[in-house]
This record gives C-alpha cells, sequence and structure tokens, in this order.
C-alpha cells in the first residue's frame, strides 16, 4: 500500500500533486493511504490546502485510508470542513482514524461528523485520544451520521467526554445510533457511558444488536459492568466482553452474574489493586458453571497485586471440580502478577489441557461412548498425566 504523511507543506503539496496526477498508482489500481499528521505543522499554505481539497474531489486514487489529526491554527474551521467533507465522499474510503491531542478541540466532533456523512462504504472508524466536547446538537449530529451505516463493522470511541457533557441527553443517541449499525461487529467505548439511572438504557439495543461480537468498555469502571450486564441481557451473539474494575464486591458480583447466565466465549478483566479475596471470589464461584467461556484474562493495574494462596486455590478447585470448558488463562506478566508458586501455575495448566483435550465431552455427557474416551486418551498420547486423569476416572477402560 502507498501512503503518504501530510505534516508540512511540503509534504501537503506533494498530496495534492499526487492526487492530481495519480500515475503508476492509478494504473494498477493500488491502494492508497494517506495520514494527515496536522498537529506537527508551524502553519500552511492556504492555497496548498484548497488545492489538496480540489483533487480529493476528483482523483480516481483508491484512497481507503485515512488518518487524521486537528489542524494548526492557520487552518480554520471552514477549510478543515470542506477537508473533511471532500475526505468522506471518497468513493474508496473504508478505515477513519482520528488521532488527537488529549485536550479538548471544541470543533473536533463536527469534523469527524462531516467526515462520516458522506464515508458511506466506512469498514473502520476509530478514535483515540479524543475528548469529545460540543453541544447537544453536536452530539446529535454525530449521533445521525452514525444511524444505520450501511458497512461501518468496527467502531472504537476511546477517549472521554469533556467534564459534565457524559449525560444520558448527550451519549444516549449515539448509543442508540451505534445499536442501530446493521454490520456492527466489534465495539470499543470508553466514553459515551453515562450514569445508568435509566430502567431502559440504550446498552440493552445494543446486547439486541445480532452481529455485534466484541463488547470492549475497559476504562469505563462500574459504569461499564453494569453497562455489560445491561447488553448481555438481550445479547445472542457477543462472545467477547473486555471491562474493567475498582474489585468492589458489587461490581463482581454483577459481573459474576454476567458470565454465569450468557454465552460468553472470551472475558478479558482489567483489575485494580484488591486488599481481601471476597470479591474475587464471587468472580470464581461465577466460573464454576459457565457452560462457553473458554479463554479469560487478567490485567493487573498495580505491579504490587497478586493472587492470595486462597485465591489459587478456589481457581484451581473451580477447575477441577466445576468448569471443564474453559481453555486458556492468561496472566499479564509484563505489567503485574506472577503465580505465586510452580505447583499452582503447573496445576492450573494441566486442568486447562485436560479441557483443551475434551474433558467436558466426556465428564458432561451420559452419552460419552467408550470410543470418545479413547480417542481423548490418543489425543492426549504423550502426556501421561492426561492419560492417567482419563483412565483413572473410567477405570472400566482398562478392560476389554
Amino acid at each position: 500500500m502507498n501512503s503518504i504523511c501530510i505534516k508540512d507543506n511540503e509534504t501537503l503539496l506533494a498530496a495534492s500533486r499526487i492526487m492530481q496526477g495519480g500515475g503508476a498508482m492509478e494504473e494498477h489500481g493500488l491502494p492508497f493511504r494517506l495520514a494527515l499528521n496536522l498537529t506537527h505543522g508551524d502553519g500552511f499554505d492556504l492555497q496548498n490546502v484548497e488545492s489538496l481539497i480540489k483533487h480529493l474531489q476528483s482523483t480516481t486514487l483508491q484512497v481507503d485510508e485515512v488518518r487524521i489529526t486537528p489542524p494548526p491554527a492557520n487552518v480554520g474551521d471552514e477549510w478543515m470542513m470542506q477537508l473533511c467533507s471532500a475526505l468522506g465522499t471518497h468513493p474508496y474510503l473504508s478505515i477513519l482514524s482520528f488521532c488527537v491531542a488529549p485536550e479538548s478541540d471544541p470543533h473536533f466532533m463536527t469534523y469527524m461528523s462531516e467526515t462520516i456523512r458522506g464515508a458511506r462504504n466506512l469498514v473502520s472508524l476509530s478514535c483515540s485520544g479524543v475528548v469529545f466536547s460540543g453541544e447537544t446538537k453536536d452530539y446529535l449530529d454525530f449521533a445521525a451520521v452514525l444511524l444505520d451505516h450501511p458497512t461501518l463493522q468496527d467502531v472504537s470511541l476511546t477517549g472521554s467526554l469533556e467534564e459534565g457533557q457524559c449525560t444520558s441527553i448527550n451519549a444516549n443517541p449515539v448509543l442508540a445510533a451505534l445499536a442501530s449499525i446493521p454490520n456492527l461487529n466489534d465495539l470499543a467505548l470508553s466514553c459515551f457511558v453515562p450514569p445508568m439511572t435509566e430502567s431502559r438504557s440504550p446498552f440493552y439495543e445494543l446486547g439486541g444488536n445480532p452481529s455485534l461480537k466484541t463488547l470492549d468498555l475497559v476504562g469505563t469502571g462500574g459504569r461499564g459492568i453494569i453497562a455489560a450486564s445491561m447488553a448481555m441481557k438481550c445479547s445472542r451473539s457477543i462472545t467477547t466482553l473486555w471491562v474493567d474494575t475498582s474489585m468492589k464486591e458489587d461490581e463482581l458480583y454483577e459481573l459474576g452474574e454476567t458470565i454465569r447466565h450468557s454465552q460468553l466465549e472470551s472475558v478479558h478483566l482489567y483489575l485494580d489493586p484488591f486488599k481481601d479475596d471476597d470479591a474475587m471470589n464471587t468472580l470464581i464461584q461465577a466460573l464454576n458453571g459457565n457452560p462457553s467461556l473458554t479463554k479469560l484474562a487478567f490485567v493487573f493495574h498495580e505491579r504490587e497485586n497478586f493472587f492470595s494462596n486462597d485465591i489459587q486455590d478456589a481457581m484451581i478447585s473451580m477447575l477441577e471440580h466445576h468448569n471443564y470448558t474453559l481453555r486458556h488463562i492468561k496472566f499479564d506478566l509484563s505489567t503485574s502478577i506472577e503465580v505465586r508458586n510452580d505447583y499452582t501455575e503447573a496445576t492450573i495448566e494441566y486442568f486447562l489441557n485436560l479441557n483443551r483435550l475434551g474433558r467436558n465431552h466426556l465428564l458432561t455427557n451420559p452419552n460419552a461412548s467408550r470410543d470418545d474416551w479413547i480417542a481423548c486418551i490418543a489425543a492426549a498420547s504423550g502426556n501421561l498425566e492426561a492419560v492417567h486423569y482419563f483412565l483413572s476416572t473410567n477405570p472400566s477402560l482398562c478392560f476389554a
């Protein structure tokens, strides 16, 4: 893929000429990535900006990916609106990313809405480091361009709303619009999660979206766990969930109930430091009876955080006696935790491996045949501990 990063007048002029000429890239139909890293410029020749807008509107190059950061002060609101409109109406645009500075930009949401408005072949929308701000009408306009978008599949809005603006009046129209996107597969939100004071939150509608597979609410804390619970109550399609928690017992209870009564296959849990085991035990109890979860990942915010011996024993007991579906448990060693002794780590991996070999089918299916047991033993060949487990669990296999 060809690409150009516009960061000064020289690259701005080069981009304009490429859009005008096309050349070999146009002849071969090569896709083109355009990065507008405008914040690093001291100023732009507005004639070059005007030229770029003109040629973007007429080029036949396949500009399918655009990355935008806010402009320097001399590229005003009017120019940016024209530039965003030209980018949005480009017929090949499928990937749109906004990477902005952490401070609030009163025009950002307007620029974003203008770009999306015409981008009806857009597949991926990503906003990172964004502080959304504006009046209620700006949030309504943002919701309007998302509503029923025909092609969007991946939406990531990771940032925050300006202080005082994370209200149901501002956030709920955007959430309802996201819920309406027919092909939405992956959704990440670290904002637009208002206090859950209403009995009918748009998160119920999000959960009811039949195409949604992954819901990532990391960065929203307890609100996100409540929102996830609402979504999962209406979902038949979400299989992957990302959340974070301050380890309050009520949060872990809510999360546990969500896991216990859902079709989730993968849960990624970001944990704040915790002082006692009660909250974690609540989650482990929920894992006892979950019939679908195959992957569980823990990420710890604090390096000093670790699982006590009692929690380690509870996890081993859960895997030994109750949960036969978990196949992978990941501890984020890069930031924090170590399973505190080799025995715990080896024992957890031992039972996870039994699950991967098919223990669930053998122990929960009364119609499991002798051939099923033999097939599992054959799959475990070379692993004497696993072979011993299956033979000791069903000694009749030792007899003809």
